[in-house]
């Protein structure tokens, strides 16, 4: 994975030497970059600025509901997003990480649209097929928000570039609304070309698909406008505010991109990642989930390495999206922790001048309140790290790979240490505020254990 957007790369050919330069006969890059945006302050705080249509989606416990697609249903009903188009639930695109789409779409319809009476971990078999497991969908659980399930746009986004030279490439936006109030981006290209090219050339070709960059030399052509890449990025960025939210004050806050490159002919691993920018590997790892064979991330990007020729170029992108729902779920949790902990500290801070005479007032109760969490939030957090448990050890494992490589670990033990500073002067105040304070500190201490 990368630091800055998500990158898979799709290679199926080795390195060569042309005119004294190393250059691969690959002719082909599938690139994905993402980012998460919150539309709250944390996970479930529905803002009055948002737009009443939504209402129904963030605060219904069974929201999904009324968004499920079937023959009879009118997307006319459905929330729409300005220029984008309506919002649908597709089954199709749930995260399934093993077992037939067809059989676990018939499943999730079920589930969703029935009573809640299954076990945590539902399997479902249809006519001897293999059993699967839905990432994210507990059917028991009474507040659906709490699933990892998403709408989209029931239309595609797509976007199209003729490059320079004999380079191509096109791809679509794909927009994930979580139930909680965090929406992720995904912008997926296919690039390709016909000439040999060196690494740093297929460097540059992936720098032409960076959202973020205003420089990019390439024109590209969409439903939403035409011109450079980050144009029709700030486009869509605009079309999501203004169908969220009513007021053209609100804040937007976005969260940093990522890119995550998958290959499939491991030589060029690190000729690759040192055209891509280098930088110092933060983890190598060696597993074996769906094929993939190596990982390596730096700070400059997540590479992930598939044996070339093993599988379909169908089924290894398949894999790979597979593997992107795990990397979506760990950006997604260093977000809703990031948010989690400035809700926190905001409210810690609030007290210091209103503790400075160590005689705590109404204001000062009324903030460490708002420093605590409620059960929905703990119970969300819990949901959350369960979702992960219910996984088998190599998908676990790509999780850490990836919760480290983001800084998962690292914003939660300076997150901790900064509380342990406030533990410490809590205990020369009032007695009753501190009593007040220590079950939100146990609780938080459950939840982010050192």
């Amino acid at each position: 994975m990368v630091r800055r957007s998500a990158w898979f790369v799709l290679c199926s050919t080795p390195l060569l030497l042309l005119s004294g330069k190393k250059v691969t006969s690959m002719t082909s890059i599938y690139v994905v970059h993402s980012r998460v945006i919150p539309l709250c302050e944390h996970p479930f705080c529905y803002q009055d600025e948002l737009r009443p249509v939504w209402e129904p989606f963030f605060q219904d416990m069974q929201g999904f509901t009324p968004y499920l697609i079937s023959p009879s249903s009118s997307l006319s009903r459905h929330p729409f997003l300005n220029t984008l188009g309506p919002l649908v639930f597709n089954t199709h695109r749930s995260n399934v990480l093993c077992g037939q789409s067809d059989t676990v779409n018939s499943w999730l319809l079920e589930k969703l649209s029935a009573p809640l009476q299954n076990p945590y971990i539902q399997p479902c078999t249809h006519a001897g097929e293999r059993p699967c497991t839905i990432f994210g969908f507990d059917p028991q659980l009474a507040d659906q928000r709490q699933s990892l399930l998403y709408l989209e746009c029931a239309r595609r986004i797509p976007l199209r570039s003729n490059g320079m030279d004999d380079a191509r490439a096109q791809g679509n936006f794909y927009i994930h609304v979580y139930p909680a109030g965090y929406l992720v981006v995904n912008l997926a290209l296919n690039l390709n070309w016909q000439h040999p090219r060196s690494m740093a050339e297929v460097a540059a070709l992936v720098g032409e698909t960076r959202p973020w960059r205003s420089d990019g030399a390439w024109r590209w052509e969409s439903r939403l406008a035409n011109g450079k890449i980050h144009y029709l990025y700030l486009r869509l960025r605009t079309a999501l505010f203004s169908a969220f939210f009513e007021s053209h004050h609100t804040a937007l806050r976005e969260g940093e991109w990522k890119t995550f490159i998958k290959h499939c002919f491991q030589e060029t691993t690190e000729e690759l990642g040192e055209a891509l920018g280098g930088g110092e590997i933060s983890s190598s790892l060696r597993t074996d989930i769906n094929g993939l064979q190596t990982m390596i991330l730096s700070a400059h990007g997540a590479l992930l390495g598939f044996p070339s020729g093993d599988h379909s170029r169908t089924r290894q992108l398949k894999y790979f999206w597979q593997v992107l729902q795990l990397a979506e779920y760990a950006l997604l949790r260093k977000q809703i922790h990031a948010d989690i902990f400035t809700r926190t500290l905001g409210a810690l801070q609030i007290l210091q001048p209103l503790l400075s005479g160590q005689f705590p007032s109404v204001e000062s109760h009324q903030s460490l309140e708002s420093a605590a969490l409620d059960e929905n939030l703990v119970r969300y957090l819990q949901v959350l790290e369960g979702y992960y448990q219910q996984l088998k050890p190599e998908s676990k494992e790509l999780i850490k790979e990836f919760s480290y490589w983001l800084g998962v670990d690292s914003q939660r033990w300076a997150f901790m240490a900064e509380l342990e500073g406030w533990q410490q002067q809590m205990g020369e105040w009032d007695p009753a505020f501190v009593a007040a304070w220590n079950p939100i500190y146990r609780t938080l201490q459950e939840i982010f254990p050192l």
